[in-house]
């Protein structure tokens, strides 16, 4: 075959390793050293400069991890021998709790280095001066301790006075041995007419109350169980006016405040009890708020300091329950005050911090502190209403931050933090839902989907599987009720690299058998249409795998 002499006006095109016959004439086979410009055509590669020395020697599968802080203040966090380490780019060690020779994390609870691999079981994620250190092998666990149970304590509480009224008290005790002691108190008003010791007003008739739950009197003889019929002619001189059968002390401390019309009865013999008020008011002179009750309005304005009780709401449906404390305004044991949310009782308190991703500090120029992060403990609701975050009891794949929210991805879920708290997965109130409320979805996908990877792209965020892209959207405002997941491209992607945005584009590998190839990842503004082009299609065994 005879040579063929061609000119080329120029070598700015680039390699491919297409046919000779395919390739545009400013294509070249290999290019070493080299960079294209339609400007300077090919010219040296611009060289590298050599800062400093980083007094360490790193293994291929060392973690390393690069952050700026400003112009004049760059760093490199490295995990690799059982040591963390950071350095200044000019070399500098960094000091770690006071150590400027690293931080050894091979005993650590969190990091626990035995058969790890830096590089890909560990995850770093840089936000201002924190960085989040996850560890992909650790376990997120909770506390195996519960919240305090409820107390058994009822209060009793006269909500209405009035001359004349007879007003019921009835407890059934429930033994440890299974059988039941019923106690009952009798109480009636005074009138203009009589010599009662106690008129009309609801805290005399409490306190009225009190005396007689203090004592133990036999059943009158003209009492058939039915309190109306006790004493029906009102008579002055009458002893049975009054009246209590069952021993209450015995099952129960009883309390009356100095000053209100609440009577506590707290539970000291016997396994719980049941109890209900009746008066000749229509049922409307007395309430009694044990455990539980229908509504927040049936608690009264004055209560004791820590007292704790359900609020039922909807029979049918757990979702509403929530449960309140009272909150004294003075400080004092029995005041008024108001009804604050708390968490229920027995139930595990929250996340274990010792299990979570840690924080890496920047504290000073140089200086680092690392320390388990504070995450918050669950302060409302139940497991119902306010449940762990679906990562319990599972391991982080990865870490990311977007729209204020410190989010990470475990299996096919996307969880995100309290908006503005990183540290927080746990609702505020569980009586409504607040848009800053914290974020927990799962990608829908006919596939078995494992998440590996979420980088922020044109106020979405692009999460990434092993062959599978979504897309997270919330609108203008990301919250619980606005936030989506919609699978939109079927794309390979490595999951040892993380995403690179540039620019208007995304960039991420693919890796094959022999060599790894480049994608472009785009979405069309208008269309609202995503799309990937493999950039490196004309040089397909270029880069090694």
């Amino acid at each position: 075959m005879p040579l063929i002499n061609q000119s080329y006006p120029n070598l700015v095109q680039g390699v491919s390793q297409q046919p000779p016959v395919n390739r545009f004439t400013g294509q070249a086979e290999r290019q070493v050293n080299a960079m294209s410009s339609v400007v300077d055509g090919l010219s040296k590669r611009p060289h590298t400069n050599f800062v400093a020395n980083l007094s360490t020697t790193l293994d291929n599968d060392a973690l390393v991890h690069f952050f700026d802080r400003s112009d004049n203040e760059k760093y490199v966090i490295t995990i690799d021998d059982n040591y963390l380490k950071v350095f200044n780019v000019d070399g500098t060690p960094c000091s770690i709790d006071g150590s400027t020779s690293g931080k050894f994390i091979g005993s650590n609870q969190y990091f626990n280095t035995t058969g790890r691999v830096p590089r890909e079981d560990y995850k770093a994620l840089t936000v201002g001066d924190t960085t989040f250190l996850v560890n992909k092998k650790k376990t997120v666990t909770a506390f195996s301790s519960t919240t305090p149970a409820l107390e058994q304590t009822a209060v009793v509480t006269i909500t209405q006075g009035d001359y004349k009224k007879r007003y019921k008290l009835e407890a059934t005790v429930t033994l440890s041995d299974g059988t039941t002691a019923t106690c009952k108190a009798f109480f009636r008003s005074g009138g203009s007419n009589d010599n009662k010791n106690y008129n009309a007003n609801s805290e005399e008739i409490a306190r009225g109350l009190k005396v007689e739950l203090d004592r133990t009197t036999a059943e009158p003889s003209n009492w058939n169980g039915d309190y109306s019929t006790l004493n029906a002619s009102g008579a002055a001189s009458s002893t049975n006016d009054n009246a209590s059968t069952g021993d209450w002390t015995t099952y129960f401390s009883i309390q009356q405040p100095s000053q209100g019309n609440n009577i506590y009865l707290e539970l000291i013999n016997g396994v719980d009890f049941t109890i209900k008020t009746e008066d000749s008011l229509s049922n409307t002179g007395m309430s009694v708020a044990y455990k539980e009750v229908d509504s927040i309005v049936d608690l009264p304005q004055t209560n004791k300091h820590g007292f704790k009780i359900k609020i039922r709401g909807s029979a049918e449906a757990n979702e509403d329950d929530y449960y309140v404390e009272f909150e004294s305004h003075t400080g004092e044991q029995y005041s008024q005050g108001t009804y604050k949310e708390t968490v229920a009782p027995n139930v595990s308190r929250g996340l274990t911090d010792n299990s979570m991703p840690h924080k890496l500090v920047c504290t000073a120029e140089n200086t680092f502190t690392l320390s388990a992060g504070d995450y918050t403990e669950r302060a409302s609701g139940d497991d119902d209403t306010n449940p762990h975050p679906s990562f319990k009891d599972k391991v982080l794949t990865n870490i990311f931050f977007f729209k204020n929210r410190l989010g990470f991805l475990c299996e096919d879920k996307i969880i995100m933090s309290e908006a503005g708290e990183p540290f927080n997965f746990y609702r505020n109130t569980v009586t409504t839902v607040l848009d800053s409320d914290p974020i927990d979805v799962q990608v829908s996908s006919q596939k078995v989907t494992n998440l590996k990877s979420a980088v922020g792209f044109q106020e979405n965020l692009i999460v990434f599987s092993e062959n599978s892209q979504f897309v997270l959207k919330g609108g203008d405002l990301l919250t619980p009720k606005t936030v989506s997941v919609t699978p939109v491209t079927n794309f390979d992607a490595s999951a040892k690299v993380n995403p690179i945005p540039l620019g208007a584009y995304l960039y991420f590998p693919v890796e094959g058998t022999n060599f790894t190839s480049i994608r472009e990842y785009t979405v069309n503004a208008s269309t609202d249409v995503y799309d990937s082009t493999d950039i490196t299609e004309h040089v397909p065994a270029y880069i090694p795998s």
